[in-house]
């Protein structure tokens, strides 16, 4: 849109004019992100500035996926005596260069996004990483679709046909070109589960629309169909709970590959089976807690279950899932 470009346009030069014009106070706190536009790193953002109960100023600068602007910020807050520093990796190839930068200046640093080996952290004291482990998204949907379909209050298994499941999936880069769908299914094997993909849709950017998406999914009977929002999973409830339907939801079970703010509401009222995914809120909030410990001159401590910790300086979070099910009741595979 002409807005989003006339906005970018301002805002490109604007990253490194804030880091050379802020205010410093007694201590200050630089953020430099790669992309603050991201839906997902606004998350990040607002849950650590909540999590951080500080007085210190935080003051957040947007590189706009520039990564030579990105580093012009990084210096600038250096020569400017910032006490402490957050940013976000956007590349394999910065993950060397903006170690040492940091590192080199011993300015308590902790970074997110692409993920540093383990050396180059250790290489300076002052350098910490939070970030999500590598869990194979393919192998969490399939344990979640096989505990949904043997789960007597979950009416997954209701067609009739040579395999047991089938689903569809509408996301932006597809299940296909995500490496999702093969082993999705072979998992889904393992479990005694023959499934079928009905329908594999990449958005790619483009409008999503609900009717004519859906509707030819639903004729070809597919039984739980995945989307990575929660704004296009209530566009298909919008659809589903209209006249075409006589306001009756058809048997197309939904359900999230990811976790946003509207996943959970979607989970609590039954409209979505479940969601997993990487769940930026917690991201942030933990990074503050990581941060809290950093400025105190603590070795940071998480209590999070899902969060794993490499000798006090890097910190993986699990992927998040949430049920509209009690998944401690199962049927056996004979009973379904």
């Amino acid at each position: 849109p002409a807005t989003k470009v006339a906005t970018a346009a301002v805002m490109k030069p604007l990253a490194l004019e804030q880091a050379q014009s802020a205010p410093m106070m007694s201590s200050t706190i630089g953020v430099a992100l790669g992309q603050s536009a991201d839906i997902e790193m606004a998350r990040f953002k607002n849950s650590f500035e909540r999590g951080l109960q500080t007085e210190l100023k935080i003051h957040f600068t947007d590189a706009m996926g520039d990564s030579t602007l990105q580093m012009e910020t990084i210096k600038k807050m250096i020569t400017e005596n910032y006490n402490y520093l957050v940013v976000e990796i956007m590349s394999d190839s910065d993950i060397k260069p903006i170690i040492d930068t940091v590192g080199q200046a011993g300015i308590p640093t902790l970074l997110i996004g692409r993920a540093p080996e383990m050396e180059d952290i250790k290489a300076y004291e002052n350098v910490y990483y939070i970030g999500f482990d590598n869990s194979s998204m393919a192998e969490i949907l399939s344990d979640e679709a096989t505990k949904a379909f043997l789960h007597p209050d979950v009416p997954i298994n209701f067609k009739k046909d040579d395999w047991d499941l089938s689903y569809a999936s509408i996301t932006q880069d597809g299940f296909e070109s995500d490496g999702i769908d093969e082993l999705f299914e072979d998992l889904l094997k393992e479990n005694d589960l023959t499934s079928k993909s009905i329908e594999d849709i990449a958005l790619d950017g483009e409008t999503f629309a609900a009717r004519d998406l859906t509707k030819p999914i639903i004729a070809d009977g597919a039984e739980i169909l995945f989307l990575d929002s929660s704004t296009n999973a209530q566009l298909v409830l919008d659809y589903f709970y209209n006249n075409v339907y006589n306001w009756q939801r058809p048997r197309l079970l939904l359900a999230l590959t990811n976790i946003d703010d509207g996943a959970q509401a979607l989970v609590d009222e039954g409209e979505v089976v479940f969601a997993c995914g990487k769940d930026y809120n917690q991201l942030g909030t933990v990074a503050a807690d990581v941060f809290s410990s950093i400025m105190v001159g603590e070795n940071p401590s998480i209590s999070a279950e899902n969060v794993r910790t490499i000798e006090d300086r890097m910190f993986l979070l699990g992927r998040t899932v949430i049920r509209s099910f009690d998944d401690s009741i199962t049927a056996s595979a004979d009973e379904t």
